[in-house]
């Protein structure tokens, strides 16, 4: 979900304010989500909407993806969404196999974001 965002977004406080209106959103609308459909591709869904509400609200800035380049942006995302979930798996289990600092800097990197 944070690459879709922030493919859209560019700046990294952008990103986080629009990841944490699609949390308020998925949150709120979780009683809804039909069991049957992967949970990825409505959260995905979800995402776009709130997407495309900040964009109406901010249709003076710089968001330069008009609706349809959108939408195909999202359907790419909900395809490839479960293969990168399955790399972000493979990846935790290497992330458990390192010890000690190498650990350490590995998460201060990628999962805090720390700079390089």
């Amino acid at each position: 979900m944070y690459g879709y965002v922030q493919a859209v977004a560019k700046k990294r406080s952008t990103t986080d304010e629009i990841l944490q209106e699609i949390s308020l959103a998925l949150f709120r609308q979780l009683p809804e989500h039909d069991k049957d459909r992967p949970l990825l591709a409505w959260a995905i869904q979800i995402a776009k909407l709130q997407v495309l509400g900040l964009r109406r609200d901010a249709i003076r800035s710089r968001i330069a993806f008009d609706t349809d380049l959108l939408a195909r942006f999202t359907e790419t995302w909900v395809e490839l969404a479960p293969s990168e979930s399955d790399q972000t798996d493979f990846l935790k289990d290497c992330l458990d196999r390192l010890a000690g600092k190498a650990r350490q800097i590995v998460h201060l990197r990628y999962y805090e974001r720390a700079p390089a």
